[in-house]
């Protein structure tokens, strides 16, 4: 096939093909002039992914010997984020992802492209995302020692940044056992309390361990 990036070089591009759920099983750079090939297992049937740097990804599906595929990227429009923790402080290095709404997407797809576009704040806790010109994307943001936050649903393009507060969180560890002492595998532990809702929910391990991840602090 070919792809052709408006306005950057085509090398820059890079063509993956992508499992049902998203996952990257192989990747190609197409040359100077746009042409790509590659040869996935026959039994593949599924999606691609294709980035370039300052562009916005888009998804084709494709089947085994698909020929003379035309995969345009276009500028879409620039999305800015600021994040800050709940005492207003801007985060650095917080990993912020566009979450898509296209409906005729997968879930995978969705994810794929959230990683593919997600970029870093800066020391001033913003960050520049490279959206589709229009229609409708959410900002999912997480912070090494603070609780994940999502947006509303943006209109795309959008008049204002977008601001997301990233509250300190704490985290809950421990080991499921029954009366005996043994440890109890796979058991579903849940955390319920006021100011944490919807209720969360995980499951023990192997050996009974748990892990919570980052909750709000004070529920």
């Amino acid at each position: 096939g070919e792809a052709t990036p408006e306005g950057t070089d085509p090398t820059r591009v890079r063509v993956r093909w992508l499992d049902a759920k998203g996952n990257v099983l192989g990747e190609v750079a197409p040359d100077a002039n746009g042409a790509f090939r590659f040869e996935p297992a026959d039994a593949w049937s599924g999606t691609l992914l294709v980035t370039c740097p300052g562009l916005p990804s888009i998804v084709r599906r494709a089947v085994p010997f698909s020929a003379g595929l035309e995969l345009e990227l276009s500028p879409g429009s620039v999305l800015v984020v600021r994040v800050a923790d709940d005492t207003g402080a801007p985060i650095t290095g917080a990993r912020v992802s566009p979450d898509v709404q296209e409906p005729l997407w997968t879930e995978g797809e969705r994810w794929a492209v959230a990683v593919a576009d997600g970029a870093m704040t800066g020391t001033d806790g913003s960050v520049r995302l490279f959206v589709p010109a229009e229609g409708t994307v959410e900002v999912v943001a997480e912070a090494r020692g603070h609780v994940s936050g999502r947006s509303d649903p943006v209109v795309l393009p959008a008049a204002e940044p977008v601001e997301l507060e990233l509250p300190r969180g704490g985290r809950l560890t421990g080991e499921v056992v029954d009366g005996a002492g043994t440890p109890v595998p796979h058991a579903v532990v849940r955390v319920v309390g006021s100011g944490l809702w919807p209720a969360r929910e995980f499951f023990a391990d192997t050996r009974g361990l748990f892990d919570t991840d980052m909750i709000p602090p004070g529920f």
